[in-house]
């Protein structure tokens, strides 16, 4: 038997809510981070819309940062607003990304484990990370 959390618990610590009619009190941002091609904009997505369908594999590709906002409740407390930040994964938008990530509060880093060179993109990021601190 799996360890894993499963969906189901999950679902009973996080909730997606709708959007409240008062200003939440507090704000979640992430970077997705990651090379091109790697599913951020897919990770993105189906967070955001849980019925989204990741098997009809469509190629998106983000041009400098995309952004979608939801509403958390998490242990059925206070509502939160919870952004993310899609990031180009190119090269040449490694500045703007840079620009954008010194103010979040979290990266989620993205790689692909059948790129053998998966594991090095992450450190290249986490390097472009520091360089912005």
């Amino acid at each position: 038997m799996s360890t894993a959390t499963q969906p189901q618990e999950w679902d009973s610590i996080i909730k997606r809510v709708p959007k409240p009619s008062y200003k939440p009190e507090t704000m979640i941002e992430i970077a997705i981070l990651g090379n091109p091609d790697v599913g951020k904009t897919s990770l993105s997505k189906k967070y955001k819309d849980p019925n989204y369908d990741l098997s009809q594999y469509e190629k998106i590709k983000t041009i400098g940062i995309d952004t979608t906002t939801s509403y958390i409740s998490i242990c059925d407390n206070m509502v939160t607003k919870f952004k993310q930040w899609d990031t180009a994964g190119q090269e040449s938008h490694a500045n703007i990304v840079g620009a954008y990530v010194r103010k979040l509060d979290a990266c989620l880093m993205v790689l692909n484990l059948c790129d053998p060179n998966g594991l090095q993109s992450i450190f290249k990021w986490y390097d472009q990370l520091q360089k912005v601190k």
